[in-house]
């Protein structure tokens, strides 16, 4: 079954059907400056590609409300994130899968998310 006009335009799948694999997957790395680039990073995650965030030039309370932005973007669009640092975080969308090697190797010693806190 191939997906609907609005499942292309949203990203999303209905559910009982798998994403048709794209080979043209792309990542962007944003480094933030401000919280527009929040606004930027949702944009890039909602075109379908993976966005990497690192927010070592915010202040802490800046960057925790880009990631609170991010993750209620990743959470409408059925994506997912995790924390690769204290300061850089992965989102995909619902068409990509994170795939935590060191979980994967452990038994999944390092579920859920670890939350900024300063």
């Amino acid at each position: 079954m191939g997906q609907g006009v609005w499942s292309r335009i949203t990203g999303s799948v209905p559910a009982g059907e798998k994403a048709e694999p794209d080979v043209n997957m792309h990542f962007a790395v944003i480094n933030l400056s401000s919280h527009e680039d929040g606004k930027r990073s949702v944009e890039t995650l909602k075109s379908g590609s993976g966005v990497i965030i690192n927010g070592e030039s915010l202040d802490k309370s800046a960057y925790q409300r880009v990631v609170d932005f991010m993750d209620g973007a990743a959470h409408v669009l059925s994506g997912q994130s995790i924390f690769l640092s204290d300061t850089v975080q992965a989102y995909v969308p619902a068409s990509m899968e994170i795939i935590d090697e060191v979980g994967s190797f452990y038994g999944n010693l390092t579920t859920g998310k670890k939350r900024f806190d300063g």
